[in-house]
C-alpha cells in the first residue's frame, strides 16, 4: 500500500512539475495561460486565480497547460525561440527533479541514471526479482527513487516527436512556414488525434506492465 501511494504522488509532482514549467515560462514570455490542468477529461473541480483557470480533471494520465491561441496575440504567434523555451520547459524541470532525487538518494546523478536504465529494463521485461535485487543493493529511499524515475520517464517520453506531445511540437513546427495561416488550425487538429491514440496507447502498455 505504501509503494502505490508513493507512486501516486510521484506521478501527481511528476505532472504538477511539468505542466507548471510550461506555465511559468509562458508567463515570463507573455503568453495568456487560460487554464492549468492536472488529469484529462471531465472537470471534476476548478478555480479561477490570477485569470487562470485551475482545474482537477477526471483521468489522472497527465495534465495540460492550455496557452492562448489567438490568431493575433496567441503563443504561436510569438518568435521560435520563445514557443521552444515554452514547449521544453516541461522536459527540463522533469530533468532537474530527477537530478535533485539521484544527489540526494545516491550523491551521484551517473549512478542514478544507471540505476533507473536497469529498473526501465527489468520493469519492461518483468523481471521482478531484478528489480528486488537492485533497490535492495541501492538501499535508496522508495519515494526519492520512484520520482526519480517517472520524472525521467516523463522527460524522455515527452521528447518523442508524435503529437500533442512536447516533442511533437518541435516536429511539427517544421511546417508552421509551409502552411502559414492554415498552421494553426492544422496543429490544432493533428495534437487531438495524437492525444486520442495517446491515451489509448496509454492504457494498453499500463495493461500490459501489470496484469498480461
Amino acid at each position: 500500500m505504501i509503494g502505490w501511494i508513493y507512486c501516486f504522488v510521484a506521478l501527481l509532482l511528476t505532472v504538477v512539475i511539468h505542466e507548471l514549467a510550461h506555465m511559468v515560462v509562458a508567463l515570463l514570455c507573455g503568453v495568456k495561460v487560460e487554464a492549468f490542468s492536472i488529469g484529462f477529461g471531465k472537470v471534476l473541480l476548478h478555480k479561477k486565480l490570477w485569470n487562470i483557470d485551475f482545474r482537477l480533471s477526471l483521468i489522472p494520465l497527465g495534465g495540460y497547460c492550455k496557452l492562448d491561441e489567438d490568431p493575433k496575440t496567441g503563443w504561436l504567434t510569438k518568435r521560435y525561440s520563445k514557443k521552444l523555451a515554452i514547449i521544453l520547459a516541461g522536459v527540463t524541470a522533469n530533468l532537474l527533479l530527477a537530478c535533485i532525487c539521484y544527489s540526494i538518494n545516491y550523491g551521484s546523478i551517473r549512478l542514478g541514471l544507471f540505476i533507473d536504465f536497469k529498473l526501465i529494463q527489468y520493469i519492461f521485461a518483468k523481471d521482478y526479482e531484478g528489480i528486488y535485487i537492485l533497490t535492495t543493493i541501492a538501499q535508496a529511499n522508495m519515494f526519492l527513487l520512484q520520482l526519480g524515475l517517472i520524472n525521467l520517464i516523463s522527460a524522455v517520453f515527452n521528447l518523442i516527436p508524435f503529437p500533442c506531445l512536447d516533442g511533437g511540437y518541435i516536429f511539427l513546427f517544421w511546417f508552421e512556414k509551409l502552411l502559414k495561416k492554415n498552421f494553426a488550425p492544422f496543429l490544432s487538429k493533428i495534437t487531438k488525434i495524437g492525444f486520442i491514440v495517446l491515451i489509448i496507447l496509454q492504457i494498453i502498455l499500463m495493461y500490459w506492465i501489470w496484469f498480461v
